[in-house]
């Protein structure tokens, strides 16, 4: 779990969050955008906000609480309606660490690789020293 910023050029932060969705994304009636927070540390959290119409923000639609996620994006500081200051990630690429799915029975032989395994190694005495072709 980290948090690591970058200066553009043109004097606006880009932030890298990489954490765990604390819950579900909201989607508020307006359908426009994604809601979503990452806690990225013991108390740490930073709020998310991904364009709806966007491939991130249909990703970011599907996320669940616990995933683990790595956020790219520039930082948004405004006003919120309680007069208060707050801090928000504009997402500009998502990423989802997947788990790998560990299978239950031994797998099948791969069709493929099969015949693979019934090369053998010739000695230089088998063929006359020569290649076949």
């Amino acid at each position: 779990m980290s948090l690591f910023q970058s200066k553009q050029n043109d004097g606006t932060v880009s932030l890298r969050v990489c954490g765990y969705v604390t819950k579900t994304p909201y989607i508020p009636d307006s359908k426009k955008v994604v809601l979503f927070t990452v806690s990225y540390g013991k108390d740490k959290y930073m709020d998310c906000k991904a364009w709806a119409d966007s491939a991130f923000g249909q990703l970011a639609a599907c996320l669940e609480k616990g995933d683990e996620v790595a956020v790219d994006g520039v930082y948004e500081r405004y006003d919120g309606k309680d007069g208060k200051p707050h801090d928000q990630l504009r997402v500009d690429h998502l990423a989802i660490q997947m788990q790998a799915p560990v299978a239950e029975e031994a797998a099948a032989p791969d069709p493929i690789a099969a015949p693979m395994q019934k090369f053998e190694e010739l000695s230089e005495d088998d063929d006359g020293g020569e290649l076949p072709f």
